[in-house]
């Protein structure tokens, strides 16, 4: 039986921790236990997970207060994981049992994305979700939040272009002052560290989120907390990431 301590502990965590506590989180609903095994259990786990255990809805609401889970998505599919660790994602919240999440995500999966990239995210599971023969493999929490419709990053950045271009046709007159942007000075003070993220990502750190972590927590501009003010840094760098 999952602890609602352990769940709401999850909510204390930062970015990457926190998806990776609630991820295990979702996996032990299904788990068999050494007790589990000790008591014959096998049989009955091998089926569905035990009544007893939190749903996954609550496991969110725990832990990111949105039993939906749009909040936990949105920190997975931000950036590309690897493949292995997207099919393992996708299974452990599809799976009922551990007989279930070995057939995710040793065949299932597996075989539907073979074709796939080594780095998956967002894409990939969108494309899961339009293709009818592998729609059923998409979580339904993930399902509810692709079908949201709420563009990614990088589309949103496509975009903005031709709205300024369209609006400076309409109006027959070109926008006068500085590029929008360039004069907010919490994010001149963000691109300032980017030298200092790359540094880190070429040292070694998994991810944008990681080397943003590692950075001196005075070094970091912007209102709000810590986990906000490392969310919008990794979000300003990924969305002008230097080339």
């Amino acid at each position: 039986m999952i602890r609602p301590d352990l769940a709401h502990g999850a909510a204390e965590l930062l970015e990457p921790d926190r998806r990776y506590a609630v991820k295990g989180l979702v996996k032990d609903r299904w788990r068999i236990s050494a007790r589990d095994l000790r008591r014959g259990r096998r049989a009955k786990a091998a089926v569905t997970a035990p009544a007893d255990r939190m749903a996954e809805a609550d496991i969110f609401l725990a832990a990111y207060a949105d039993r939906e889970g749009t909040k936990y998505w949105e920190a997975w599919l931000f950036e590309p994981m690897s493949k292995r660790e997207f099919i393992d994602l996708l299974a452990a919240h599809s799976a009922r049992s551990a007989d279930e999440f070995d057939i995710l995500s040793r065949q299932l999966l597996k075989r539907a994305l073979v074709q796939a990239p080594d780095l998956c995210g967002r894409a990939e599971a969108e494309w899961l979700l339009k293709n009818p023969n592998t729609e059923a493999l998409v979580p339904r929490s993930l399902r509810r939040w692709l079908q949201l419709g709420e563009p990614p990053v990088d589309s949103l950045r496509a975009e903005a272009p031709d709205v300024a271009a369209n609006d400076h046709k309409t109006r027959g007159t070109r926008r006068k002052g500085p590029v929008p942007g360039t004069t907010d000075k919490v994010a001149q003070e963000r691109r300032k560290l980017f030298p200092d993220i790359g540094a880190r990502l070429e040292r070694g750190a998994k991810s944008v989120t990681a080397a943003v972590q590692e950075l001196d927590e005075a070094l970091l501009p912007g209102n709000g907390t810590l986990e906000n003010k490392r969310a919008e840094l990794v979000k300003l760098y990924n969305s002008e990431k230097p080339k």
